[in-house]
């Protein structure tokens, strides 16, 4: 019984891209998004009151590996006193990071554009005229008792977003805190930077994040593997979603056997970059919550209709569906995101690994025949078409099949007729049932 593992080989994820964003590739090791909110964010009447845009949101999908950077940019800000200002961004994550807070204490109707970049030089609380420019962020109303947020700040830097999974939806609160002074902001940008794209994204590029992964299907090549599938398992690497319970899974071999492997199984609590196995032998199928990954039975739960060409069903239940089956060919991985706002992706190639019944016996053939000569002695070398095989050899007239090696060196032999047969046996016991011959002749010389 011979075991194999094999890797998936996929085809380049495409890049996400959301709503007025871009994706570039500054080098091999980043992606960078510039995202857009082009709704002005404005003030009704005057303070304290908050935006109308409150929040002012930005929602993106088909990110595919986590955030190593955020700046974050405010465009056309016109306000007669900037420091009444409350700004505070919120990741999909829940994390909040206040922006600029009673900074810019000075009554200015001139148009500004802030840009927060944790490398910037300094922060805006330090700068007495506050022109356009890039600054840090800075929190100048702490502790003074008229800040109001959305949400209590629980980070004091962009870098506290790095990490994240940078898909959904993401939030700018705004807020006049004083009375008498209105304006309002033009735009809003976010860049966002990840990691090299992953190999699969889910979903494929979609405003509200639903829909199926890119590729779909994720192909996996098999060949050389000799017998019949007794066990499979699959391994799904990095996986990430925000709300993982939206994920469809089937596996479907090259026979056309399906085995649906999740189905609204993983709960809402956010998966990042953890490993799913599926197993038989598992102890369970996926439970309510798999933040933590695991090995797992395959799904018990029912399948909605996949999109095409997903196939249709009936669905096997375990990945002995698969046993019996030769493993060689395209083996096909279809996930479906099945409801809105959420997204992730795979971070490395599936594999999958197999156990087989080797029945297929294994082939000899010559790499250096034997040759008719004056020489006594000679040199024979030979391989299997399966590694890990040995070989037997039988001489001229022995009657048993003997073990032997390449290269085969036979001396002293006598002048005249020589034969030889050479078959191989393969790790999984099987015997070439058709042995290697050879005939050569010894010459005499006169």
């Amino acid at each position: 019984m011979g075991i194999k593992k094999y890797v998936a080989l996929l085809a380049s994820a495409t890049l996400g891209l959301g709503l007025a964003g871009i994706a570039t590739a500054p080098s091999a090791n980043a992606l960078v998004f510039n995202l857009a909110q082009n709704t002005a964010i404005t003030f009704a009447n005057a303070g304290p009151v908050n935006a109308t845009q409150f929040p002012s949101n930005i929602s993106q999908f088909g990110m595919s590996t986590t955030i190593t950077d955020v700046n974050v940019t405010l465009t056309g800000i016109t306000h007669s006193f900037k420091g009444d200002l409350d700004i505070e961004l919120v990741s999909p994550q829940g994390t909040a990071l206040v922006l600029t807070s009673d900074n810019c204490a000075f009554s200015d109707a001139t148009t500004r554009t802030y840009t927060f970049d944790d490398a910037a030089a300094v922060p805006l609380n330090t700068v007495t005229v506050c022109p356009s420019g890039t600054y840090k962020p800075s929190n100048g109303s702490a502790g003074t008792g008229d800040e109001v947020y959305a949400f209590t700040p629980n980070a004091t830097t962009l870098a506290e977003f790095n990490g994240q999974n940078p898909n959904g939806t993401w939030s700018l609160f705004v807020r006049d805190d004083q009375a008498v002074d209105t304006g309002q902001i033009t735009s809003w940008q976010l860049q966002i930077t990840t990691a090299a794209a992953a190999p699969i994204t889910m979903p494929a590029l979609g405003a509200n994040g639903s829909g199926v992964a890119a590729p779909y299907p994720a192909p996996i090549a098999v060949s050389g593997v000799s017998g019949l599938i007794t066990d499979v398992n699959l391994t799904v690497p990095g996986l990430a979603h925000t709300f993982p319970s939206d994920l469809q899974m089937v596996l479907q071999s090259p026979s056309g056997t399906a085995v649906k492997l999740l189905s609204a199984d993983c709960g809402s609590a956010d998966v990042l970059n953890k490993d799913f196995v599926f197993d038989d032998a598992a102890a369970t199928a996926p439970p309510g919550a798999c933040a933590a990954g695991g090995t797992f039975k395959p799904t018990a739960s029912a399948l909605a209709v996949m999109p095409a060409p997903a196939p249709a069903g009936p669905f096997g239940t375990t990945m002995a569906a698969f046993n019996g089956a030769s493993p060689n060919g395209t083996w096909k991985l279809f996930i479906n995101d099945t409801a809105n706002a959420d997204g992730g992706w795979i971070s490395a190639n599936p594999t999958l690994t197999f156990k087989t019944t080797d029945v297929i016996p294994p082939e000899t053939s010559f790499t250096k025949k034997p040759k008719t000569g004056f020489k006594t002695t000679t040199k024979i070398k030979f391989v299997s078409n399966e590694a890990g095989s040995h070989f037997e050899c039988k001489i001229d007239t022995s009657k048993k099949f003997i073990p032997c090696s390449s290269p085969l060196k036979l001396k002293h032999l006598k002048y005249g007729k020589h034969k030889i047969q050479i078959r191989a046996i393969d790790a999984a016991g099987n015997v070439d049932p058709t042995p290697l011959r050879g005939k050569w002749k010894i010459i005499k010389q006169h």
